[in-house]
């Protein structure tokens, strides 16, 4: 009786087709015979919502997709596998359940997109945290496949060394994801990875730079998962075979950054003797390349870190800091110098490297500092960082800046105040608008610690630079300091009271009163002067800012106006004892009651914001009579806005006094509009308020 249906496996892979025939819903099922696909028409059930909610039938097409991968044809694999990426992120258990498997049973035969796509899938697959991969299949499984399809030649000539480069990327990250976070290590584990995964001994001098490069970065996953035994007889002499000079770069970047997680096993002073000396010796090498010194760098930079925070003791710490840094410090410092003034042609290499090189070599600053390090040497830093702040390349400038916290403090030093002070001042001023910009993001952050720093006047020295910060004609500086302006408006206050905050304020209003037409940034200005109301001081609120709020409230974009109008009450809630709150309290408040619709519509966002910023007594006495007035507006949207707002109170809202005025308020609105949205709130209105008084109400005196 059901019609037979055919059509194509997107179809199968989206959606369960029904077809209404006779009042009976049918869905179209794929089985599997020995000739290969056919396509029937089943009736399952004459009822649709339970045939939607059989979870069993759901998987119907997740069932005909595996297999149409299994025994499809070329054409029918492609149209599943177009499919397959969406159906993963709803429904990643059916994908793990019943597509992978086909996946390490079918792969090695299928041809080299076919095997991209896979692992494409398998590692999307692998970052969602919430995927069980128990239910009938094992991440073991396709660790193996991974391995196979590595290690064999598979993949055809017809692939250029770039792609088949970025292919076995992906399956390797495919084999470390699997092996990292899903796989028990296990001793069968650990033989099948030494037999197949080139980390044992015999194969280093075998295979490619590839397998190399899986082999090396497995020795940082297995690093916290095996025992330290295993790990001293096993994985350290391969990592020193790994990080040799005669390995390819590939492979020795590989093994440095498995020194992380093997530094994460040892104690500091077995980090020292067995890890540190891999670090250095890849900083030193003199090689043309220098991602591995960037590397070297970021590991170095990573381990000092976990040894300050592991050594049992500050002074344990100190000294081993101390004995590892300063030979790394003063390489960099002497290499640094040599690119600004000799060799600028290494800034222009393709990874961008030098930036990385420059980026790690200041993170290094404050370790140095607490390492107690010889004074010299921490000069020797100061004067390589004034070197490079005179550099003419601006991607060394801007890393230079990115750290510029770093670097005030190296202030602690004596005698190299003005040095740093002569650093900041050239970033400060730096002529490229990048470099501004990266500046203007740690701006609070160089305020906070140069105000903490004994014989510098921060804010006579800082204000200047951040008022000019604040006039650049480019966008996205002053959108970066203005992003931080509550910060260092807070750090303003505390060094130099609220009257210098007045002061720094006033200059920076020509500035905001500017900003027209950038939305974001005005909204951003907005946040951060409600952030930082109570630094200002009244009459600076009064004067300068309650104006500009006012201005934007008025002209501004509706998300602008929603931030002025909160704005506005924190900076009202704040001048409750000013001399002339009545009267601000009518400008900005109660006179919004005249404006146009979209403006007035902003009262009842206002009395909300006022009832968290000021107390119920105050909230009672001069906010809520204003809003009870708009009962009687003549448009509905504002009316709507109103009833919400007086649901929402009347729910929270315990004064017996309020209750009145709110149910009053609803009364009124219901004899005067009868608009459908704000019947809807009325009658939610009158449901609750009958819940509560019956409540109330003695138990006898209910009926």
């Amino acid at each position: 009786a059901s019609p037979k249906v055919v059509f194509c496996s997107r179809l199968v892979g989206g959606l369960c087709l029904r077809m209404k025939t006779c009042g009976s819903f049918d869905c179209v099922v794929i089985g599997v015979d020995a000739d290969g696909l056919r396509i029937d028409a089943d009736s399952l059930s004459s009822d649709e919502d339970q045939f939607l909610l059989n979870r069993k039938s759901m998987f119907h097409s997740v069932v005909a997709m595996a297999a149409g991968l299994r025994f499809g044809d070329a054409s029918m694999m492609d149209e599943v596998f177009c499919e397959i990426p969406s159906l993963v992120n709803h429904a990643p258990e059916a994908v793990v359940k019943y597509i992978v498997p086909v996946f390490y049973t079918s792969l090695l035969q299928w041809d080299d997109m076919r095997r991209f796509v896979s692992a494409f899938i398998l590692d999307h697959l692998l970052t969602m945290p919430d995927v069980d991969w128990g239910c009938g299949c094992s991440a073991w499984s396709i660790s193996k496949v991974g391995l196979s399809v590595l290690q064999s030649s598979v993949f055809s000539a017809t692939l250029s060394e770039s792609e088949l480069d970025e292919c076995c990327e992906l399956w390797r990250e495919v084999v470390c994801k699997c092996v990292a976070n899903h796989v028990r290590i296990d001793l069968n584990v650990l033989i099948h990875l030494e037999d197949n995964v080139f980390i044992s001994e015999s194969a280093i001098h075998s295979g490619t730079y590839r397998d190399h490069v899986l082999g090396a970065t497995l020795i940082g996953i297995l690093a916290e998962k095996v025992s330290t035994a295993y790990r001293d007889e096993v994985l350290i002499p391969l990592l020193e075979s790994y990080s040799s000079i005669s390995m390819p770069i590939e492979v020795q970047g590989a093994a440095l950054h498995s020194i992380e997680s093997l530094a994460r096993t040892m104690t500091p002073h077995q980090i020292l003797e067995t890890l540190w000396p891999h670090l250095t010796a890849a900083l030193e090498r003199n090689c043309s390349d220098m991602r591995l010194q960037a590397e070297a760098l970021n590991m170095i930079v990573r381990v000092s870190d976990y040894i300050y925070v592991s050594c049992e003791s500050e002074e344990g710490s100190k000294s081993i800091l101390s004995e590892l840094l300063v030979p790394v410090i003063l390489y960099e410092a002497e290499f640094a110098e040599s690119v600004v003034t000799n060799d600028l042609k290494l800034i222009e290499d393709a990874e961008n490297c030098m930036s990385r090189i420059l980026r790690y070599a200041v993170s290094i600053g404050p370790l140095l500092l607490y390492s107690g390090a010889p004074a010299e040497v921490q000069r020797k830093l100061v004067g390589t960082l004034q070197a490079l702040s005179r550099c003419e390349d601006i991607r060394v400038r801007q890393n230079l800046a990115y750290g510029l916290p770093a670097i005030c403090l190296l202030m602690d030093v004596d005698d190299v105040q003005a040095e740093v002070l002569s650093c900041v001042s050239s970033l400060f001023n730096d002529s490229d608008s990048f470099v501004l910009a990266t500046c203007a993001s740690g701006f609070s952050k160089v305020l906070e610690i140069l105000s903490k720093r004994k014989g510098i006047n921060a804010v006579s020295v800082l204000i200047p630079a951040f008022i000019t910060l604040l006039r650049d004609p480019d966008a996205e500086v002053q959108m970066r300091l203005i992003d931080g302006f509550a910060d260092a408006i807070k750090v303003i206050s505390d060094v130099g009271g609220a009257e210098t905050v007045g002061q720094v304020i006033l200059y920076c209003v020509p500035t905001m009163w500017a900003i027209e037409r950038a939305w974001r940034t005005q909204k951003v200005l907005i946040e951060q002067i409600e952030s930082c109301a109570h630094c200002i001081p009244s009459h600076t609120l009064v004067a300068h800012c309650l104006p500009l709020l006012k201005r934007l409230v008025v002209n501004g974009v509706s998300v602008v106006k929603r931030a002025a109008i909160r704005a506005t009450m924190k900076c009202l809630a704040l001048l409750e004892q000013h001399k002339d709150f009545d009267a601000l309290i009518k400008r900005y408040y109660s006179g919004l009651r005249d404006a146009r619709c979209t403006t007035r519509i902003l009262l009842v966002y206002a009395a909300k914001d006022a009832l968290e910023f000021t107390s119920m007594e105050m909230f009672q006495t001069v906010y809520l009579p204003v809003i009870l007035d708009c009962t009687r507006d003549r448009y509905s949207s504002v009316v709507l806005r109103l009833i919400e707002f007086l649901v929402e109170l009347y729910k929270t809202v315990d004064v017996v006094e309020v209750k009145i005025k709110v149910e009053n308020a609803v009364d009124e609105v219901r004899s005067v509009n009868n608009d459908g949205d704000i019947q809807c709130w009325i009658d939610q209105f009158d449901e609750f308020r009958k819940t509560t008084r019956n409540d109330r109400m003695p138990r006898n005196d209910r009926s």
